[in-house]
């Protein structure tokens, strides 16, 4: 489990307490990072050459039938596969959902379902593991999902990302500025 927090370390002390001490952790690494060392931290898990696959997606709450499924998927997960739960809330909650292009900002979880692996022979084990983990936690999803969370491609997958409304705002924005498709080696929204 990981959290960062940005504030006093006074602040610090208090919002995390529960994460501190009631949880009891194993391990307590909390402490005052500076702002790039925070964005190294997972620079070694997602080293340049490694396979990778991901899934994701937002969820309204963590019901108990939920946390049983993602128990369950955890405990078959092949070699370097994990699952995540981001809280989010504060200032990402602040706008309305149609406000940008980020969706499920009013989402209580971010869902990153993550494989990593080394060895080509271990691909159809990793993916079949991370598109199993998301059908199982798929039902506690709602709309949307975080672009960079999204591995296939095409049209529809991207669309589905942002949903109709933002994806013919953005790609009238992409034939403003980018008709010539300059910056399409990413989740692309033709011009």
């Amino acid at each position: 489990m990981g959290s960062t927090h940005f504030g006093s370390e006074e602040e610090a002390e208090t919002d995390l307490r529960r994460l501190r001490q009631e949880l009891e952790p194993l391990v307590d690494t909390f402490g005052a990072k500076n702002y790039v060392s925070v964005q190294k931290m997972s620079d070694e898990a997602m080293a340049w050459g490694k396979r990778f696959y991901m899934k994701g997606g937002f969820m309204a709450d963590l019901t108990g039938e939920a946390i049983d499924n993602a128990v369950r998927q955890v405990a078959e997960a092949p070699g370097g596969g994990e699952l995540t739960l981001w809280a989010q809330g504060g200032a990402i909650a602040n706008l309305p959902d149609d406000a940008a292009a980020f969706a499920g900002r009013h989402a209580a979880f971010w869902l990153g379902i993550e494989s990593a692996w080394l060895e080509p022979a271990r691909d159809g084990a990793n993916i079949a593991w991370g598109r199993d983990t998301m059908a199982a936690l798929k039902p506690f999803t709602v709309a949307g999902q975080y672009v960079n969370d999204v591995v296939e491609s095409g049209e529809d997958v991207v669309r589905g990302t942002y949903g109709n409304a933002k994806y013919e705002r953005l790609r009238t924005l992409k034939r403003a500025y980018d008709p010539q498709n300059v910056f399409r080696l990413n989740q692309n929204i033709r011009p």
